[in-house]
């Protein structure tokens, strides 16, 4: 069955997904999002899955800046990076059509994956720059 992105709107779903999914820091709680929308942000939370499981989390806030409007995940997606391959072409897919449906100039994604060749080459072979 093919990966599935979609918004998630409860906060222990959210919760429960995300103390099974490490590392993780608070750029990726719920808690965060709130903050940031209290900011005037407008945020997006993503849940990612496989089969009807979830298997993945992406807290996603538009920034609007000087140097263009982006998508930005802080600290994330929060995935197992052992599914990175299958997982990340999709979750781009999803992002870029939700950046040009919020006129977003670029994506820019900060995870805290594994620094090893073959997650960097999962990422060059998107499209992504260091």
């Amino acid at each position: 069955m093919p990966i599935t992105i979609k918004p998630i709107n409860s906060p222990s779903q959210w919760q429960e997904a995300e103390n099974k999914l490490a590392p993780h820091t608070f750029l990726q709680s719920w808690e965060w999002g709130q903050a940031q929308q209290a900011l005037g942000q407008k945020i997006f939370r993503l849940s990612i899955a496989k089969d009807n499981q979830l298997i993945g989390l992406a807290f996603i806030y538009l920034i609007k800046a000087k140097r263009g409007s982006f998508l930005f995940c802080p600290h994330g997606p929060l995935i197992n990076w052992s599914g990175a391959r299958e997982i990340m072409p999709e979750l781009l897919k999803y992002l870029i059509a939700l950046g040009r449906e919020e006129k977003a100039d670029f994506i820019r994604l900060s995870p805290l994956a594994p620094n090893q060749p073959a997650i960097k080459n999962i990422f060059a072979s998107l499209g992504f720059r260091p």
